[in-house]
């Protein structure tokens, strides 16, 4: 099997890791599991340099971005209230307004894209690489020895 670079191609095991580590492995082994497998998809003789480009800059970090904002705690201002005494010393607060929190629907687009754009770009990587080296694969995308 002879891969893009006309090199010979690594064997799916590791092409599969590559692709699961550009969308996982910044939340399994933050910063480096993302920053190894980008290594490993520019060593790979598998794919084209524009998918590798694609691979790379598709939000670097894969899913971490995601993680981080469902993770996250949302952040709510401060809350003024007014407060009513009860007969035995207590208060009971009858009237609250908070601030800050920001918009609910921004933040919904903004996951969207964080979990859209890293599924979409790993799962273009794995049929480009699928493609390749599948049984039966097109002649056009394997390069004739020389």
């Amino acid at each position: 099997m002879m891969a893009v670079s006309g090199r010979r191609a690594w064997p799916a095991w590791a092409n599969a890791l590559t692709v699961a580590g550009l969308l996982v492995g910044g939340v399994v082994l933050p910063l480096f599991g993302w920053i190894i497998s980008a290594v490993a998809l520019w060593l790979a003789p598998t794919w084209k340099p524009v998918e590798k480009v694609l691979g790379t800059l598709i939000l670097p970090g894969g899913l971490l971005g995601a993680v981080y904002l469902i993770a996250a705690p949302s952040h709510v201002g401060p809350c003024n209230g007014a407060a009513q005494a009860l007969p035995g010393g207590g208060q009971v607060i009858t009237q609250a307004q908070c601030t800050g929190g920001g918009s609910h629907l921004l933040a919904l687009i903004v996951l969207t894209l964080l979990l859209v754009a890293p599924l979409a770009s790993a799962s273009y990587l794995a049929w480009a690489c699928r493609r390749r080296v599948a049984p039966g694969a097109s002649t056009r995308e394997q390069p004739q020895p020389a």
